[in-house]
């Protein structure tokens, strides 16, 4: 269902929009800044990484925006342009982040992502019995309602209960900070209320391409082979808790439990605040645009791969499209205990299938971009010299950069490693983005669709392919390809 392995190309750069790194020449910040949905243009970036207000908390994530209390917070950092009143969720522009349930059968820790796991409970994930070394994260937060089906069918065909996971979620929940005092944003769970997201839960949903545009089709399980391949609750979104100025971090609380491990471990007990609000010159020099109106999300046209990621605008060939800050994951730990079968993250990650390191990405709406073989429009690349990314993330190629660090290594990044998403052609305003997976993808989907349904091992699993000479040869760990 989504990502990526492309094709690394150097694309030549249209001087007068875009400078020598690929980045689109900033306009400048007036003083009309957005505090409502529909009047964006004063404000070119709605979300911002950047160095965190709060003292060691790494990078956090800051609005561009002045957001109301009790408003969606993906609503005032999509809308640019008037909608009606109420459109279905699965047509409208306003993009909302993917939760990926996490099965755990066996209560065995996945110590190289645990950090970023939302349990169902607190401390589920975690058992006294199962020491190891790593950072236990999340596994110690309050416990979160994310809600999923249990995978069961009745006799009539409707899905089975809806109860609460434990969940990876991409976007906001994956990036953003905690603060117990200072917190202005929680989940809202009213988006799955919505019919369609009910919907979805039986069958996903697609448009249907050989009649019109508005009809839509049912991916049926074992029939589709898609079914499974990609999770349906795309619904994540957030509501502020108070007011927040433009510049503010946007900070989660993970709760007391989460918060009393931390002082636990903390060796510098001195209580340092976080510090206001940042100019958006500020941001901007400091940090980069996480997003910023290029792209969004609507359902896919490609049968099989749910929703996918679109231009929101028009776009020039070598302009980046999307920066990601990246989970960096053993391959291994993707394992579901006591199975055969792969946690669906897999679906989501870049990888080698010679590598023991996987990569997913974190930021909103790269998780929706699809594969297309034959007609890739966009590709990945690490960080290029002179861009927002390596000045924030570093010199991937230096003495200490990720690409000369051994996996182990690697696997303790999360969050300092980046991609970039570019275009490799001109993009029209609502064409789908896509990458190529790589042959390897490519072959295994092929064979997998083509099985007789009862003959399919399973739901279909395998990461994204990276290109040639993506990783180097020190990631190459594993003595045979798969």
């Amino acid at each position: 269902m989504t990502l990526q392995g492309a094709v690394l190309l150097l694309l030549v750069l249209s001087l007068s929009s875009y400078d020598a790194a690929g980045r689109p020449l900033k306009p400048s910040i007036t003083e009309e800044q957005c505090s409502t949905p529909g009047s964006c243009d004063a404000a070119p970036c709605s979300l911002y990484l950047a160095p965190s207000s709060i003292p060691d908390a790494g990078l956090g994530l800051f609005s561009g925006r002045n957001i109301p209390p009790q408003e969606s917070v993906h609503e005032y950092l999509s809308f640019c342009e008037d909608e009606p009143e109420w459109v279905p969720l699965s047509d409208s522009a306003m993009w909302t982040d993917i939760f990926i349930p996490v099965w755990n059968r066996s209560r065995r820790p996945f110590a190289s992502w645990m950090g970023y796991v939302w349990p169902a409970s607190p401390g589920e994930l975690w058992n006294d019995d199962d020491r190891f070394d790593g950072d236990e994260g999340l596994a110690f937060a309050n416990g979160d309602v994310y809600l999923a089906e249990d995978g069961r069918r009745t006799e009539d065909g409707d899905g089975g209960e809806i109860s609460p996971v434990s969940a990876f979620a991409f976007g906001l929940a994956s990036l953003a900070n905690s603060d117990p005092q200072l917190a202005n944003i929680k989940r809202d769970t009213s988006l799955f209320d919505d019919l369609e997201q009910k919907e979805n839960h039986k069958g996903l949903l697609y448009p249907d391409q050989t009649s019109s545009p508005e009809e839509e089709v049912m991916l049926n399980a074992p029939w589709d082979a898609g079914v499974g391949a990609f999770v349906p609750t795309y619904g994540n979104d957030f509501l502020t808790t108070k007011r927040v100025k433009e510049g503010t971090e946007l900070l989660l609380n993970y709760g007391k439990k989460w918060h009393k491990r931390q002082r636990q471990q903390q060796t510098n007990k001195d209580e340092s605040k976080a510090v206001g609000p940042r100019s958006l010159e500020w941001l901007a020099e400091n940090g980069l645009c996480l997003f910023d109106k290029t792209l969004t999300s609507a359902p896919s046209r490609i049968p099989h791969a749910g929703r996918g990621a679109f231009a929101a605008r028009a776009i020039q060939k070598g302009e980046i499209l999307a920066v990601s800050p990246m989970l960096a994951v053993a391959r291994d730990d993707l394992k579901v205990a006591y199975s055969n079968g792969d946690q669906v993250l897999l679906n989501y990650a870049f990888g080698h299938t010679k590598s023991s390191v996987l990569f997913v990405p974190m930021a909103p709406v790269v998780a929706y971009v699809n594969h297309s073989n034959k007609k890739a429009n966009a590709a990945i690349r690490w960080p290029q010299a002179g861009s927002d990314t390596q000045k924030l993330f570093g010199d991937p190629n230096a003495e200490g950069g990720w690409l000369n660090l051994p996996p182990a290594d690697v696997l303790k990044m999360s969050g300092k490693i980046a991609l970039e998403y570019v275009a490799l052609r001109d993009l029209r305003e609502g064409e789908e983005i896509v990458i190529d997976y790589g042959e390897g993808w490519e072959q295994s989907w092929t064979a997998f669709a083509r099985m007789h349904p009862y003959e399919r091992p399973g739901y279909f699993r395998r990461e994204a392919g990276v290109p040639d000479g993506f990783y180097p040869d020190a990631w190459l760990d594993l003595a045979d390809a798969k």
